[in-house]
């Protein structure tokens, strides 16, 4: 071997390498399944979750810690006017959020970038 094909065998190396640490690229469509995360705040900015007098009304439980770290599916994608995307997620147990709602909407990309739903 010359020392020509070890200087690019070095340098395909070292590109790969670098282009293996860059951040993972996840693509969104109906059926992806997303975890839910701990708010950025003392409450969640960019998951629409219904007030707690109108969980109360439903006759549901408003227990925060209850959607803490469970895994949701995305069942609708709508992208808005502003280009923001919007999702309808559903639980992945196919229980109701607060023993009431069957979905809530979600701010994609907001809600990732603050780590609200976080990739399993």
């Amino acid at each position: 071997m010359n020392s020509l094909s070890i200087i690019i065998s070095l340098f395909a190396f070292l590109v790969g390498g670098e282009h293996q640490n860059e951040p993972q690229k996840h693509e969104i469509k109906e059926g992806t399944i997303l975890v839910i995360g701990n708010p950025s705040a003392n409450d969640y900015k960019h998951i629409q979750f219904p007030k707690k007098n109108i969980i109360i009304k439903r006759g549901g439980l408003p227990n925060w810690d209850s959607v803490d770290q469970i895994k949701v599916i995305v069942t609708d994608i709508r992208i808005r006017s502003n280009s923001n995307t919007e999702v309808i997620l559903k639980r992945a147990d196919s229980r109701k959020f607060f023993n009431s709602f069957p979905v809530i909407k979600a701010n994609l990309e907001s809600a990732i970038a603050s780590k609200e739903l976080i990739w399993p």
